[in-house]
């Protein structure tokens, strides 16, 4: 693999962070799933998250939190054991949040959440 190939699988792979943190922070957490492969697992806090049908209702009751609000700072990505099919690596991410609700016409804050 000569470094044009790296670049662009690192590029590729940065991508997909990036696009994990706009959906979530957007409110659009169901567009998370387009990002995986039909077999993929999320290990999610309650459990491992297995395949699309059960990403997408994962992601879903996220999304359905419309008070929930998010911002991702993600930093010091890496790659290793990068090939042609596969790469592993991470990043260092920070979220911040707060939940917002609306109850008789008064704005309510509580974060972070």
């Amino acid at each position: 693999m000569d470094l044009q190939q790296r670049a662009a699988i690192e590029a590729a792979c940065r991508h997909l962070t990036s696009a994990y943190c706009h959906y979530i922070d957007r409110g659009e957490a169901r567009r998370v799933v387009a990002l995986f492969t039909e077999d993929a697992e999320w290990a999610a806090p309650e459990g491992v998250v297995k395949g699309h049908v059960a990403l997408l209702e994962h992601f879903g009751a996220r999304e359905d939190q419309r008070g929930r609000k998010s911002k991702h700072i993600c930093t010091n990505f890496w790659l290793e054991d990068v090939s042609e099919t596969e790469a592993s690596g991470g990043a260092i991410s920070l979220c911040t949040g707060m939940t917002v609700t609306l109850t008789e016409g008064a704005l309510g804050l509580m974060g972070p959440s």
